[in-house]
């Protein structure tokens, strides 16, 4: 299936609507055709005015090589794309095609900042706290103050979070240059953005970000993310969107990478070798990808050339055999996590379970492009690489061909390029095929008409004609008092039906309610005492005795993307349970049996000249008015749940609990007015219907019947049109819609 099919349609509406025999055609199936066309209309129309261009994200946690392995791909090995030194300096890049170099670099806005203020204050508290207690132990001692400064205290406490460490560290940099930042936050403008033009080089362009996004930059601590528009031939067919790292603290940048990928077409996710694809990494990966939309996923292990290093006298100096055995075993411990983290029903598995595994090094793509003028760190990876194997082929050719970064540029990318369109058809499939089914059914049902109408003339006169209306008349007329009570019984129904969708949709966020723990391992700095004569001496004598040691420790904390996700599923399913069950409160199908049905009593059924059909039919015809738009929700509860964790991307499982339930709290309130509102407005159409039904049928019966009049009195031109209109239809089926 393919976007031909939304042209098809349009010229099978055009065909029927010019067609001599078009009066021939009920309307309400070919109105279905038309309301299904509109619907896919404006779904395509959404979709294509997004741009086309191919996208691919660069995915991973800080410090995994995005930056590294993007430079490597696009700018000769040479630092043009900065590298995210902390969680605070990581910003997402998004990077297009432009004949015309320049940069458009977007800052946060006042909430974004109010949240950051608060988790910087947070932090200063804990600060003092342990400052204050460090120096009351000393001055018990007479000794000293502690001469740390803030940020010194900062990385070695626990008990302050990730978020709050970064968003202290952000803070302390904008106080450098309040005044002159303070203006860029309070920007009135809602997208609030400055633009770097007349960028002359890539060196020009690595200078002008410097300011932005570098470790001292004067606007670094408020940038939210940036656009480079470079004239680069290698990124023509495509763009680029070099996330922050997964594990990004700053909660409002993480939900911006979520918003981008999810408009991805591709991703790279990177992990590095040495700690490959860990469970931290599937955890990050399922936060953030969208669960629907992203076929094409390639795992890179990043860094290999530590890896290799690293495990040398395993392989007996074997560059080759290394490199295999280490390929191989990195690739059975990616798929091996994926089924042991992933759930079956996750829709983001299957892509990840399909994706290929390649293995980089940046720095040995740097060493070859810089072969005769090697920085200090390249010569040093050279020279380790040289001992480890000393056999290995380290030759320019040798070393691009281990960096393996050609491959990207000479298969995957072209690849992915040349796929694009389907890339792209894939996205609009599922559109395709809903709208497809519906206007299948309502085609089939035309034809089932003309049919039926079609016998129905072939068996008529003119002189039956008469009486034929006359019975079907006092049928309708015996209806009227039984109307009322039908009416009645279905506007219970339709309140009853609405008050357990409140019900769903309260237990559907139950559902939701509960964060998952998560669990990572990091080093800690801490100041122990000296063992030894020595040492008890020195601190007998208040010198020192004391030195700082690294240990390993497990964090137990709740990811506020979790929060956000589950936030996101349960207004996505409750928006489709309200849209589905205001689409179905009446079918317009049965209810008109419903009714005939229950008042069966005051038919004939044994007299042939009496068709139920020709009730239900005009019956169907008035039924048709009793609909509900579909709702849409703008408002954005991500943001609430932002808000209500102080932009911290980690937080403890309680508080993240407390945050997501007030937030579904409010989902339920708000989608129980909108619930109500259609209850109300359902059940007064209903009502008013009721009073009106016998009135509008007993007009369309006539129409009906002098349609057919009308037909038999030129019978010979109304034949021809009927089997017209009935071979056309069937080709129009075979051909339209094959």
């Amino acid at each position: 299936m393919n976007n031909n099919f939304s042209q098809k349609v349009k010229d099978m509406i055009s065909k029927l609507e010019s067609s001599s025999y078009k009066e021939l055609l009920d309307d309400i199936s070919l109105s279905d055709i038309k309301d299904s066309f509109s619907s896919l209309t404006e779904g395509l129309e959404r979709l294509e005015s997004e741009d086309k261009t191919l996208t691919i994200a660069i995915v991973g946690q800080v410090k995994a090589g995005k930056s590294s392995f993007l430079n490597a791909l696009f700018f000769e090995g040479e630092d043009i794309l900065p590298k995210a030194v902390t969680p605070m300096t990581a910003a997402l890049t998004k990077i297009r095609y432009s004949e015309k170099n320049y940069a458009k670099v977007h800052f946060f806005n006042n909430t974004d900042w109010d949240n950051i203020k608060e988790g910087a204050k947070k932090a200063k508290n804990l600060i003092d706290q342990k400052r204050e207690e460090m120096n009351a132990k000393l001055r018990e001692k007479n000794r000293e103050p502690v001469n740390k400064s803030d940020m010194e205290l900062l990385k070695s406490m626990d008990n302050v979070s990730e978020s709050n460490k970064a968003f202290f560290e952000m803070y302390e940099l904008f106080n450098k240059n309040a005044a002159r930042l303070e203006s860029k936050i309070n920007s009135s403008e809602k997208d609030n953005f400055e633009i770097l033009d007349n960028i002359s080089s890539a060196n020009d362009l690595k200078n002008r970000l410097e300011d932005y996004v570098g470790a001292n930059g004067a606007y670094t601590a408020i940038v939210k993310y940036v656009e480079l528009f470079l004239n680069i031939d290698a990124i023509k067919d495509f763009d680029i969107v070099d996330t922050p790292g997964l594990n990004d603290p700053v909660i409002s940048r993480g939900n911006l990478t979520r918003t981008f990928l999810s408009k991805c077409d591709a991703v790279f996710l990177l992990s590095q070798s040495s700690q490959f694809f860990d469970s931290q990494d599937v955890s990050l990966f399922t936060e953030h990808l969208p669960e629907n939309g992203i076929r094409e996923v390639f795992v890179i292990g990043s860094k290999f050339d530590n890896g290799l290093i690293g495990e040398a006298k395993k392989y007996n100096e074997d560059i080759n055999v290394a490199v295999s055995a280490i390929s191989s075993k990195l690739d059975s411990q990616y798929r091996g996590l994926i089924g042991k983290y992933m759930t079956k029903d996750d829709d983001r598995k299957k892509s990840l379970e399909n994706a290929k595994t390649y293995l980089i090094s940046s720095m040995c793509y740097n060493i070859a492009k810089h072969y005769d003028n090697l920085s200090e760190e390249e010569e040093h990876t050279k020279k380790q690489l040289q001992r480890a194997y000393p056999k290995a082929d380290l030759s320019k050719d040798g070393l691009m061909e281990l960096a393996n970064i050609d491959v990207f540029n000479k298969e995957v990318i072209p690849s992915l390029v040349a796929r694009a369109e389907k890339i792209f058809q894939d996205k609009i499939n599922d559109l395709v095929l809903g709208k497809r089914k519906s206007i299948d059914n309502a085609l089939n049902s035309l034809i089932d008409n003309i049919n039926m109408r079609y016998n129905e003339f072939i068996n008529a006169d003119i002189g039956t004609l008469n009486e034929k209306l006359k019975k079907n008349l006092s049928v309708v007329s015996k209806l009227k008092g039984r109307i009322e009570d039908i009416y009645d019984s279905k506007i219970h129904e339709v309140k009853v039906k609405f008050y357990d969708l409140i019900n769903e949709i309260d237990d559907l966020a139950n559902d939701f309610a509960n964060v998952q723990e998560r669990t990572r391992t990091e080093q800690h700095t801490v100041t122990v005492k000296k063992r030894g004569i020595l040492s008890g001496i020195a601190r007998f004598l208040g010198i020192g005795g004391t030195e700082e040691q690294t240990r390993t420790r497990n964090i137990s904390y709740a990811s506020t993307h979790d929060a956000i996700e589950n936030v996101n599923q349960a207004l996505k399913k409750s928006r489709t349970l309200i849209n589905e069950t205001c689409k179905n409160i009446i079918d317009h199908e049965t209810f008109p049996v419903e009714i005939i049905q229950s008042v069966s009593g005051v038919f004939d059924l044994g007299d042939k000249d009496f068709d139920v059909d020709d009730i239900i039919y005009p019956l169907k015809k008035v039924l048709r008015g009793i609909s509900l738009p579909n709702i849409d929700i703008s408002k954005d509860y991500a943001e609430d749940v932002i808000s209500a964790v102080s932009g911290k991307s980690e937080t403890s499982v309680s508080e993240l609990q407390n945050a997501l339930r007030r937030v579904l709290s409010s989902i339920v309130r708000d989608m129980g007015n909108i619930i109500r509102s259609r209850s109300s407005e359902i059940t007064s159409k209903l009502d008013s219907e009721a009073g009106t039904l016998i009135e509008k049928l007993t007009n369309n019966i006539k129409e009906e019947s002098e349609k057919l009049r009308k037909e038999l009195e030129n019978k010979e031109k109304y034949k021809s049109l009927y089997e017209n209109a009935i071979e056309d239809l069937n080709n129009i089926k075979n051909s339209y819609l094959s």
